[in-house]
Protein backbone atom coordinates (compact mmCIF):
# COMPACT_ATOMS: atom_id res chain seq x y z
CA UNK A 1 0.00 0.00 0.00
CA UNK A 2 2.81 2.67 0.93
CA UNK A 3 4.48 1.66 -2.19
CA UNK A 4 1.22 2.31 -4.52
CA UNK A 5 1.00 5.14 -2.92
CA UNK A 6 4.52 6.74 -2.54
CA UNK A 7 3.62 5.55 -7.00
CA UNK A 8 0.58 7.74 -7.34
CA UNK A 9 2.01 10.50 -5.15
CA UNK A 10 5.23 11.19 -7.46
CA UNK A 11 2.67 10.64 -10.62
CA UNK A 12 0.41 12.99 -9.18
CA UNK A 13 3.38 15.64 -9.06
CA UNK A 14 4.41 15.10 -12.44
CA UNK A 15 1.36 15.31 -13.98
CA UNK A 16 0.31 18.78 -12.25
CA UNK A 17 3.01 20.07 -13.93
CA UNK A 18 2.03 19.37 -17.28
CA UNK A 19 -1.87 19.49 -16.97
CA UNK A 20 -2.10 22.51 -18.89
CA UNK A 21 -0.66 21.11 -21.79
CA UNK A 22 -2.41 17.80 -21.45
CA UNK A 23 -5.96 19.34 -20.77
CA UNK A 24 -7.66 22.36 -19.37
CA UNK A 25 -6.76 22.00 -15.72
CA UNK A 26 -8.71 23.85 -13.20
CA UNK A 27 -7.62 24.53 -9.49
CA UNK A 28 -9.75 26.69 -8.35
CA UNK A 29 -12.95 25.86 -6.61
CA UNK A 30 -15.92 27.81 -5.24
CA UNK A 31 -17.35 31.44 -6.19
CA UNK A 32 -17.36 30.63 -9.91
CA UNK A 33 -21.15 31.84 -11.09
CA UNK A 34 -23.09 30.99 -14.64
CA UNK A 35 -22.83 33.01 -17.32
CA UNK A 36 -25.13 32.36 -20.33
CA UNK A 37 -23.74 35.22 -22.41
CA UNK A 38 -23.38 33.92 -26.16
CA UNK A 39 -19.52 33.14 -26.35
CA UNK A 40 -18.41 30.53 -28.60
CA UNK A 41 -15.64 27.98 -26.74
CA UNK A 42 -12.40 27.78 -27.73
CA UNK A 43 -12.28 26.08 -31.14
CA UNK A 44 -15.99 25.75 -31.54
CA UNK A 45 -18.36 27.69 -34.49
CA UNK A 46 -22.24 27.85 -33.93
CA UNK A 47 -24.06 28.73 -30.96
CA UNK A 48 -22.55 29.66 -28.07
CA UNK A 49 -21.92 27.67 -25.04
CA UNK A 50 -23.33 28.43 -21.74
CA UNK A 51 -20.00 29.18 -19.74
CA UNK A 52 -18.52 29.88 -15.98
CA UNK A 53 -16.57 32.97 -15.48
CA UNK A 54 -13.13 31.40 -13.94
CA UNK A 55 -13.69 31.02 -9.82
CA UNK A 56 -11.30 31.83 -7.45
CA UNK A 57 -9.30 30.08 -5.09
CA UNK A 58 -11.09 28.86 -1.55
CA UNK A 59 -9.59 26.13 -0.21
CA UNK A 60 -9.46 25.70 3.35
CA UNK A 61 -6.69 22.55 3.11
CA UNK A 62 -3.79 21.57 1.83
CA UNK A 63 -3.70 19.43 -1.63
CA UNK A 64 -1.93 16.42 -0.29
CA UNK A 65 -0.12 13.73 -2.25
CA UNK A 66 -3.36 11.73 -2.02
CA UNK A 67 -5.20 14.10 -4.21
CA UNK A 68 -2.25 14.81 -6.49
CA UNK A 69 -2.66 11.35 -7.42
CA UNK A 70 -6.32 11.41 -8.04
CA UNK A 71 -6.20 14.10 -9.84
CA UNK A 72 -3.51 13.04 -11.97
CA UNK A 73 -4.99 9.68 -13.06
CA UNK A 74 -7.98 11.25 -13.50
CA UNK A 75 -6.70 14.18 -15.98
CA UNK A 76 -4.93 11.50 -17.91
CA UNK A 77 -8.39 10.27 -19.18
CA UNK A 78 -9.77 13.87 -19.70
CA UNK A 79 -6.55 14.63 -21.93
CA UNK A 80 -6.77 11.16 -23.92
CA UNK A 81 -10.54 12.43 -25.24
CA UNK A 82 -10.38 16.17 -25.01
CA UNK A 83 -12.38 16.34 -22.04
CA UNK A 84 -11.91 18.67 -19.09
CA UNK A 85 -10.11 17.77 -15.81
CA UNK A 86 -11.29 19.82 -12.92
CA UNK A 87 -9.90 19.75 -9.10
CA UNK A 88 -13.08 20.28 -6.41
CA UNK A 89 -13.58 20.69 -2.68
CA UNK A 90 -16.56 19.42 -0.69
CA UNK A 91 -18.45 22.36 -0.91
CA UNK A 92 -17.76 22.99 -4.30
CA UNK A 93 -21.42 23.35 -5.87
CA UNK A 94 -20.54 24.15 -9.74
CA UNK A 95 -17.19 21.81 -10.45
CA UNK A 96 -19.34 19.59 -12.84
CA UNK A 97 -20.50 22.61 -14.85
CA UNK A 98 -17.01 24.23 -14.90
CA UNK A 99 -15.70 20.60 -15.97
CA UNK A 100 -18.98 20.43 -18.35
CA UNK A 101 -19.81 23.52 -20.31
CA UNK A 102 -17.35 24.90 -22.02
CA UNK A 103 -17.40 21.85 -24.30
CA UNK A 104 -21.45 22.56 -25.05
CA UNK A 105 -22.44 24.35 -27.55
CA UNK A 106 -26.50 25.96 -27.06
CA UNK A 107 -28.80 24.48 -28.32
CA UNK A 108 -27.38 21.20 -29.75
CA UNK A 109 -28.72 17.81 -28.61
CA UNK A 110 -26.58 16.13 -25.94
CA UNK A 111 -26.18 12.09 -24.49
CA UNK A 112 -24.64 12.80 -21.09
CA UNK A 113 -23.39 10.27 -18.62
CA UNK A 114 -23.00 10.80 -14.55
CA UNK A 115 -20.44 8.60 -13.34
CA UNK A 116 -20.22 8.93 -9.68
CA UNK A 117 -17.91 6.47 -7.39
CA UNK A 118 -20.18 6.05 -4.76
CA UNK A 119 -17.31 4.34 -1.87
CA UNK A 120 -17.62 5.20 1.57
CA UNK A 121 -14.82 7.97 1.44
CA UNK A 122 -16.82 9.97 -0.90
CA UNK A 123 -19.85 10.58 1.93
CA UNK A 124 -18.24 13.90 2.84
CA UNK A 125 -18.86 15.22 -0.42
CA UNK A 126 -22.13 12.94 -1.64
CA UNK A 127 -24.65 15.91 -0.67
CA UNK A 128 -22.80 18.55 -2.78
CA UNK A 129 -22.01 16.00 -5.32
CA UNK A 130 -26.04 15.60 -6.06
CA UNK A 131 -26.64 18.99 -5.49
CA UNK A 132 -24.28 19.99 -8.52
CA UNK A 133 -25.98 16.92 -10.52
CA UNK A 134 -29.17 17.92 -10.05
CA UNK A 135 -28.41 22.09 -11.25
CA UNK A 136 -26.92 20.46 -14.39
CA UNK A 137 -29.83 18.96 -15.68
CA UNK A 138 -31.93 22.01 -14.42
CA UNK A 139 -29.66 24.49 -16.16
CA UNK A 140 -29.41 22.81 -19.41
CA UNK A 141 -33.09 22.25 -19.39
CA UNK A 142 -33.16 25.80 -20.48
CA UNK A 143 -30.51 25.61 -23.37
CA UNK A 144 -30.28 22.85 -24.30
CA UNK A 145 -33.71 21.37 -24.32
CA UNK A 146 -32.85 17.57 -26.30
CA UNK A 147 -30.50 16.38 -23.63
CA UNK A 148 -30.71 12.48 -22.81
CA UNK A 149 -28.73 11.42 -19.21
CA UNK A 150 -27.34 8.55 -17.75
CA UNK A 151 -26.25 7.51 -13.93
CA UNK A 152 -23.70 5.16 -13.34
CA UNK A 153 -21.99 4.57 -9.95
CA UNK A 154 -18.68 2.75 -9.30
CA UNK A 155 -17.13 1.22 -6.10
CA UNK A 156 -13.80 -1.65 -6.30
CA UNK A 157 -13.54 -5.54 -5.90
CA UNK A 158 -14.98 -7.07 -2.67
CA UNK A 159 -17.61 -4.20 -2.63
CA UNK A 160 -21.31 -5.19 -3.76
CA UNK A 161 -20.70 -4.08 -7.26
CA UNK A 162 -17.56 -3.06 -9.19
CA UNK A 163 -19.74 -0.76 -11.71
CA UNK A 164 -24.14 -0.12 -11.89
CA UNK A 165 -25.96 1.50 -14.23
CA UNK A 166 -28.69 3.39 -12.38
CA UNK A 167 -29.85 4.86 -15.27
CA UNK A 168 -29.99 4.36 -18.94
CA UNK A 169 -29.77 7.29 -21.40
CA UNK A 170 -33.37 8.80 -21.43
CA UNK A 171 -34.64 12.41 -21.64
CA UNK A 172 -37.11 11.96 -18.81
CA UNK A 173 -35.72 14.39 -16.16
CA UNK A 174 -37.99 13.78 -13.17
CA UNK A 175 -36.53 10.21 -13.66
CA UNK A 176 -32.62 11.66 -13.92
CA UNK A 177 -33.32 13.32 -10.61
CA UNK A 178 -34.78 10.07 -8.63
CA UNK A 179 -31.34 7.92 -10.34
CA UNK A 180 -29.08 10.95 -8.92
CA UNK A 181 -30.58 11.01 -5.48
CA UNK A 182 -30.15 7.26 -5.38
CA UNK A 183 -26.41 7.46 -5.59
CA UNK A 184 -24.86 5.74 -2.18
CA UNK A 185 -21.73 5.92 -0.72
CA UNK A 186 -20.84 2.96 0.68
CA UNK A 187 -17.52 0.19 0.74
CA UNK A 188 -14.08 1.17 -0.78
CA UNK A 189 -11.57 -0.08 1.82
CA UNK A 190 -8.40 0.60 0.22
CA UNK A 191 -7.38 4.20 -1.62
CA UNK A 192 -7.63 3.76 -5.56
CA UNK A 193 -10.73 2.53 -6.75
CA UNK A 194 -12.23 0.71 -10.22
CA UNK A 195 -12.76 4.08 -11.71
CA UNK A 196 -12.04 1.98 -15.31
CA UNK A 197 -15.09 -0.69 -14.39
CA UNK A 198 -17.51 2.66 -14.17
CA UNK A 199 -16.48 4.30 -17.09
CA UNK A 200 -16.45 0.73 -18.99
CA UNK A 201 -20.42 0.46 -17.83
CA UNK A 202 -20.62 4.66 -19.08
CA UNK A 203 -19.52 4.09 -22.34
CA UNK A 204 -20.93 0.97 -23.19
CA UNK A 205 -23.61 -0.13 -20.80
CA UNK A 206 -25.80 2.82 -20.30
CA UNK A 207 -27.33 3.22 -23.71
CA UNK A 208 -26.44 3.71 -27.55
CA UNK A 209 -25.41 7.55 -28.34
CA UNK A 210 -26.64 8.69 -30.76
CA UNK A 211 -25.08 10.14 -33.90
CA UNK A 212 -26.37 13.32 -34.15
CA UNK A 213 -25.80 14.40 -30.37
CA UNK A 214 -22.48 15.36 -28.98
CA UNK A 215 -21.16 12.51 -26.38
CA UNK A 216 -20.05 13.81 -22.96
CA UNK A 217 -19.08 11.39 -19.76
CA UNK A 218 -18.77 13.21 -16.42
CA UNK A 219 -16.27 11.02 -13.76
CA UNK A 220 -16.72 12.40 -10.43
CA UNK A 221 -14.54 10.79 -7.47
CA UNK A 222 -11.57 10.97 -4.95
CA UNK A 223 -9.50 8.57 -5.46
CA UNK A 224 -6.99 7.46 -8.20
CA UNK A 225 -8.17 4.26 -10.67
CA UNK A 226 -6.45 0.74 -10.57
CA UNK A 227 -5.91 -1.84 -13.03
CA UNK A 228 -6.45 -5.27 -12.66
CA UNK A 229 -4.04 -7.78 -14.44
CA UNK A 230 -7.37 -9.57 -15.17
CA UNK A 231 -9.64 -7.38 -15.77
CA UNK A 232 -9.88 -5.95 -19.56
CA UNK A 233 -11.36 -2.66 -18.38
CA UNK A 234 -8.21 -0.55 -18.24
CA UNK A 235 -7.20 2.86 -18.98
CA UNK A 236 -6.66 1.88 -22.50
CA UNK A 237 -9.16 0.57 -23.11
CA UNK A 238 -11.99 2.98 -21.84
CA UNK A 239 -9.78 5.75 -23.76
CA UNK A 240 -10.25 3.72 -26.74
CA UNK A 241 -13.76 3.19 -26.80
CA UNK A 242 -14.35 6.69 -26.25
CA UNK A 243 -12.34 8.20 -28.84
CA UNK A 244 -13.84 5.33 -30.96
CA UNK A 245 -18.17 6.55 -29.90
CA UNK A 246 -16.62 10.18 -29.97
CA UNK A 247 -17.32 11.05 -26.60
CA UNK A 248 -15.59 13.47 -24.34
CA UNK A 249 -14.92 12.38 -20.96
CA UNK A 250 -14.25 15.14 -18.01
CA UNK A 251 -13.47 14.45 -14.58
CA UNK A 252 -13.44 16.17 -11.29
CA UNK A 253 -10.96 15.36 -8.82
CA UNK A 254 -12.59 15.54 -5.51
CA UNK A 255 -10.09 16.99 -2.66
CA UNK A 256 -9.79 14.30 -0.23
CA UNK A 257 -9.97 16.06 3.39
CA UNK A 258 -9.45 14.78 6.78
CA UNK A 259 -12.36 12.78 7.42
CA UNK A 260 -12.02 11.35 3.93
CA UNK A 261 -7.95 10.01 5.01
CA UNK A 262 -9.74 8.06 8.18
CA UNK A 263 -12.35 6.47 6.00
CA UNK A 264 -9.51 5.35 3.86
CA UNK A 265 -7.31 4.81 6.82
CA UNK A 266 -4.39 7.08 5.56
Amino acid sequence: MRLLLSSLVLLGFSALSSLTACGTYRGEANGGALDLTPSAPSGASGPSAPRFSRPSLNVSFAVTGQTNAAVASYASVSAATHGTATLATRNDTEAVRRALFPSIVRGQALDVVFVVDTTASMGWAMTSVKSELHAVVTTLAATNPDVRYGVVAFRDRGDSFESKVGFRLDGDQRQVHAAIDWLTPLGGGDYPEHVHAGLDAGLRGAGAWRPQAAHHVVVIGDAPAQDYPDDPRTFRSVTEEARRQQVRVHTVSIACAFICHKELGL
